[in-house]
């Protein structure tokens, strides 16, 4: 990847280093851990936790963070078919060696970095336990929670976000980063260019509620999993939402999320494009005019439990493969298709990694 390649997708994150542990059940249940969900939690917590860590379960280092595990992943593929695109990444590191890793880690795969740094707080990090292939994630952002606003305003990220034709964030952004992720939002509109959005967490959707819906009014792409949606219909407090997840009714959420009022600039013309992720079950996809959307189901190749090592970063990896070809103006069905065989290549290793 050559660094004058023209950007097309612009994103802001959390970046993380990710700390990989496959621990016993004895672990597991020793600690409390709470499988298939990930917290945010001081750096005591996570030293406590890794503390108790027997030698045969030492941690892997790997780059992540949601946003992170998406532009990677998906500068990764755009180098696989030796496509002249790149993708630009800004998030907030501490000043320490951890945060060089990350920042080495990225330019080796050709990502453009936009970080910023933090003196005052260290890079952030998330201890990941697995255990018979379900993990729990447990977060301490660190400087990745101090992303300043003005770093976005700095002419070599507006410079980056002007070529882009699409913006990325996660819902972890929005945690800590609101003033930033306002300025996003704020950004897209303006200029009309599309914002996608990915729910990442049904921790983070049910806590930020409001602050996703918000960011789902100024995005016209919507990206999460099953759990994930139930638990932002759950949040809604609407009634006939608190019943469809009552009742386990994707469908009627998905439409639910596509019929909330795009804020001026944002899906004026196409309508909002929705994608439910359902594990092994069918992946359901929303997209079309606004007075005529066409809801799809597509087929999940299974792949046999053996085989699966770590479901962390399935849903980021998702996302990599639906963008490169939305980049690329691939019809829906080779969108979904791509995403689907990236989480496939990604739930096969520790981490987001292919």
């Amino acid at each position: 990847m050559v660094d004058s390649a023209v950007v097309r997708v612009f994103a802001l994150g959390c970046p993380l280093l990710d700390l990989c542990s496959v621990v016993s059940a004895d672990f597991v249940q020793a600690n409390k851990i709470e499988l298939g969900r990930a917290f945010l939690v001081d750096s005591a917590e996570t030293s406590r936790l890794l503390a108790g860590l027997d030698a045969s379960a030492a941690p892997s280092k790997v780059p992540g963070g949601s946003g992170l595990n998406t532009c990677r992943l998906l500068q990764q593929l755009v180098n696989e078919r030796g496509a002249a695109w790149r993708v630009a990444y800004g998030g907030c590191l501490g000043d320490d060696a951890v945060g060089e890793t990350l920042r080495t880690a990225c330019r080796d795969v050709g990502l453009l970095d936009l970080f910023a740094q933090d003196k005052l707080h260290a890079t952030g990090h998330c201890a990941v336990f697995v255990n018979d292939r379900e993990r729990a994630l447990y977060t301490h952002l660190g400087a990745a929670a101090h992303f300043p606003p003005s770093r976005f305003a700095a002419p070599d990220c507006q410079a980056a976000f002007a070529d882009a034709s699409i913006a990325y964030m996660s819902s972890f952004f929005l945690s800590d980063n609101i003033d930033a992720a306002m300025a996003l939002q704020t950004a897209c509109l303006e200029a009309k260019k599309p914002l996608a959005l990915n729910l990442a967490s049904p921790f983070l959707v049910s806590a930020f509620s409001s602050r996703v819906i918000d960011a789902i009014h100024a995005s016209t792409f919507v990206f999460g999993n099953h759990e994930e949606f139930l638990a932002l219909a759950t949040a809604s407090k609407e009634p006939r939402m608190l019943a469809a997840a009552a009742a386990g009714d994707l469908a009627s959420i998905v439409q639910w999320v596509r019929s909330l009022s795009a804020l001026p600039g944002a899906c004026e013309e196409s309508g909002r494009t929705v994608v439910c992720t359902r594990g092994c079950e069918p992946t359901i996809h929303l997209e079309g005019p606004r007075d005529a959307p066409v809801i799809e189901h597509f087929d999940v190749t299974r792949i046999p439990v053996d085989e699966i090592c770590d479901t962390n970063g399935a849903g980021d990896a998702f996302v990599a493969g639906y963008l490169a070809e939305l980049i690329d103006g691939a019809p829906v069905a080779k969108r979904v298709q791509t995403a689907h065989a990236i989480a496939g290549r990604v739930v096969r290793h520790e981490g987001a990694v292919m």
